[in-house]
């Protein structure tokens, strides 16, 4: 079972507890939640993508979403002694991590002569 806590719901997750079979032994983890980027977040990303895709010369900005993401989130990691590129998807970066990412593009697009609009502005 996959909880999100609370102080709203506090009396909900106690009756899930007690309804569990306590025949059997459970583990229970609970760590900080962070909300995930918005619906709106990911709006803005789109459009901005479709700027910056017209003044470089992409017409399909899923192309431009991937060139980016590999650019500025990918890591490198190790399986079995061989190194291999993980690229992170947007859809799982939290609100911060995605305000990151969109002021990385901003910037990026900022070196290449091409001003995007604020969010504000759109």
């Amino acid at each position: 079972m996959r909880f999100s806590l609370t102080k709203h719901n506090l009396s909900s997750f106690i009756q899930k507890l007690k309804e569990l079979d306590y025949s059997k032994m459970w583990r229970v983890e609970v760590k900080e939640g962070k909300h995930s980027r918005s619906v709106d977040q990911n709006k803005y990303l789109w459009h901005i993508y479709r700027i910056l895709g017209n003044h470089l010369g992409y017409e399909n900005p899923e192309e431009l979403h991937e060139l980016l993401s590999y650019r500025f989130l990918r890591e490198e990691k190790e399986i079995q002694g061989e190194k291999v590129i993980v690229i992170t998807r947007t859809s799982t970066l939290n609100t911060k991590e995605f305000n990151d990412y969109i002021e990385q593009v901003k910037f990026f697009a900022y070196q290449y002569g091409c001003k995007l609009p604020n969010y504000e502005e759109i």
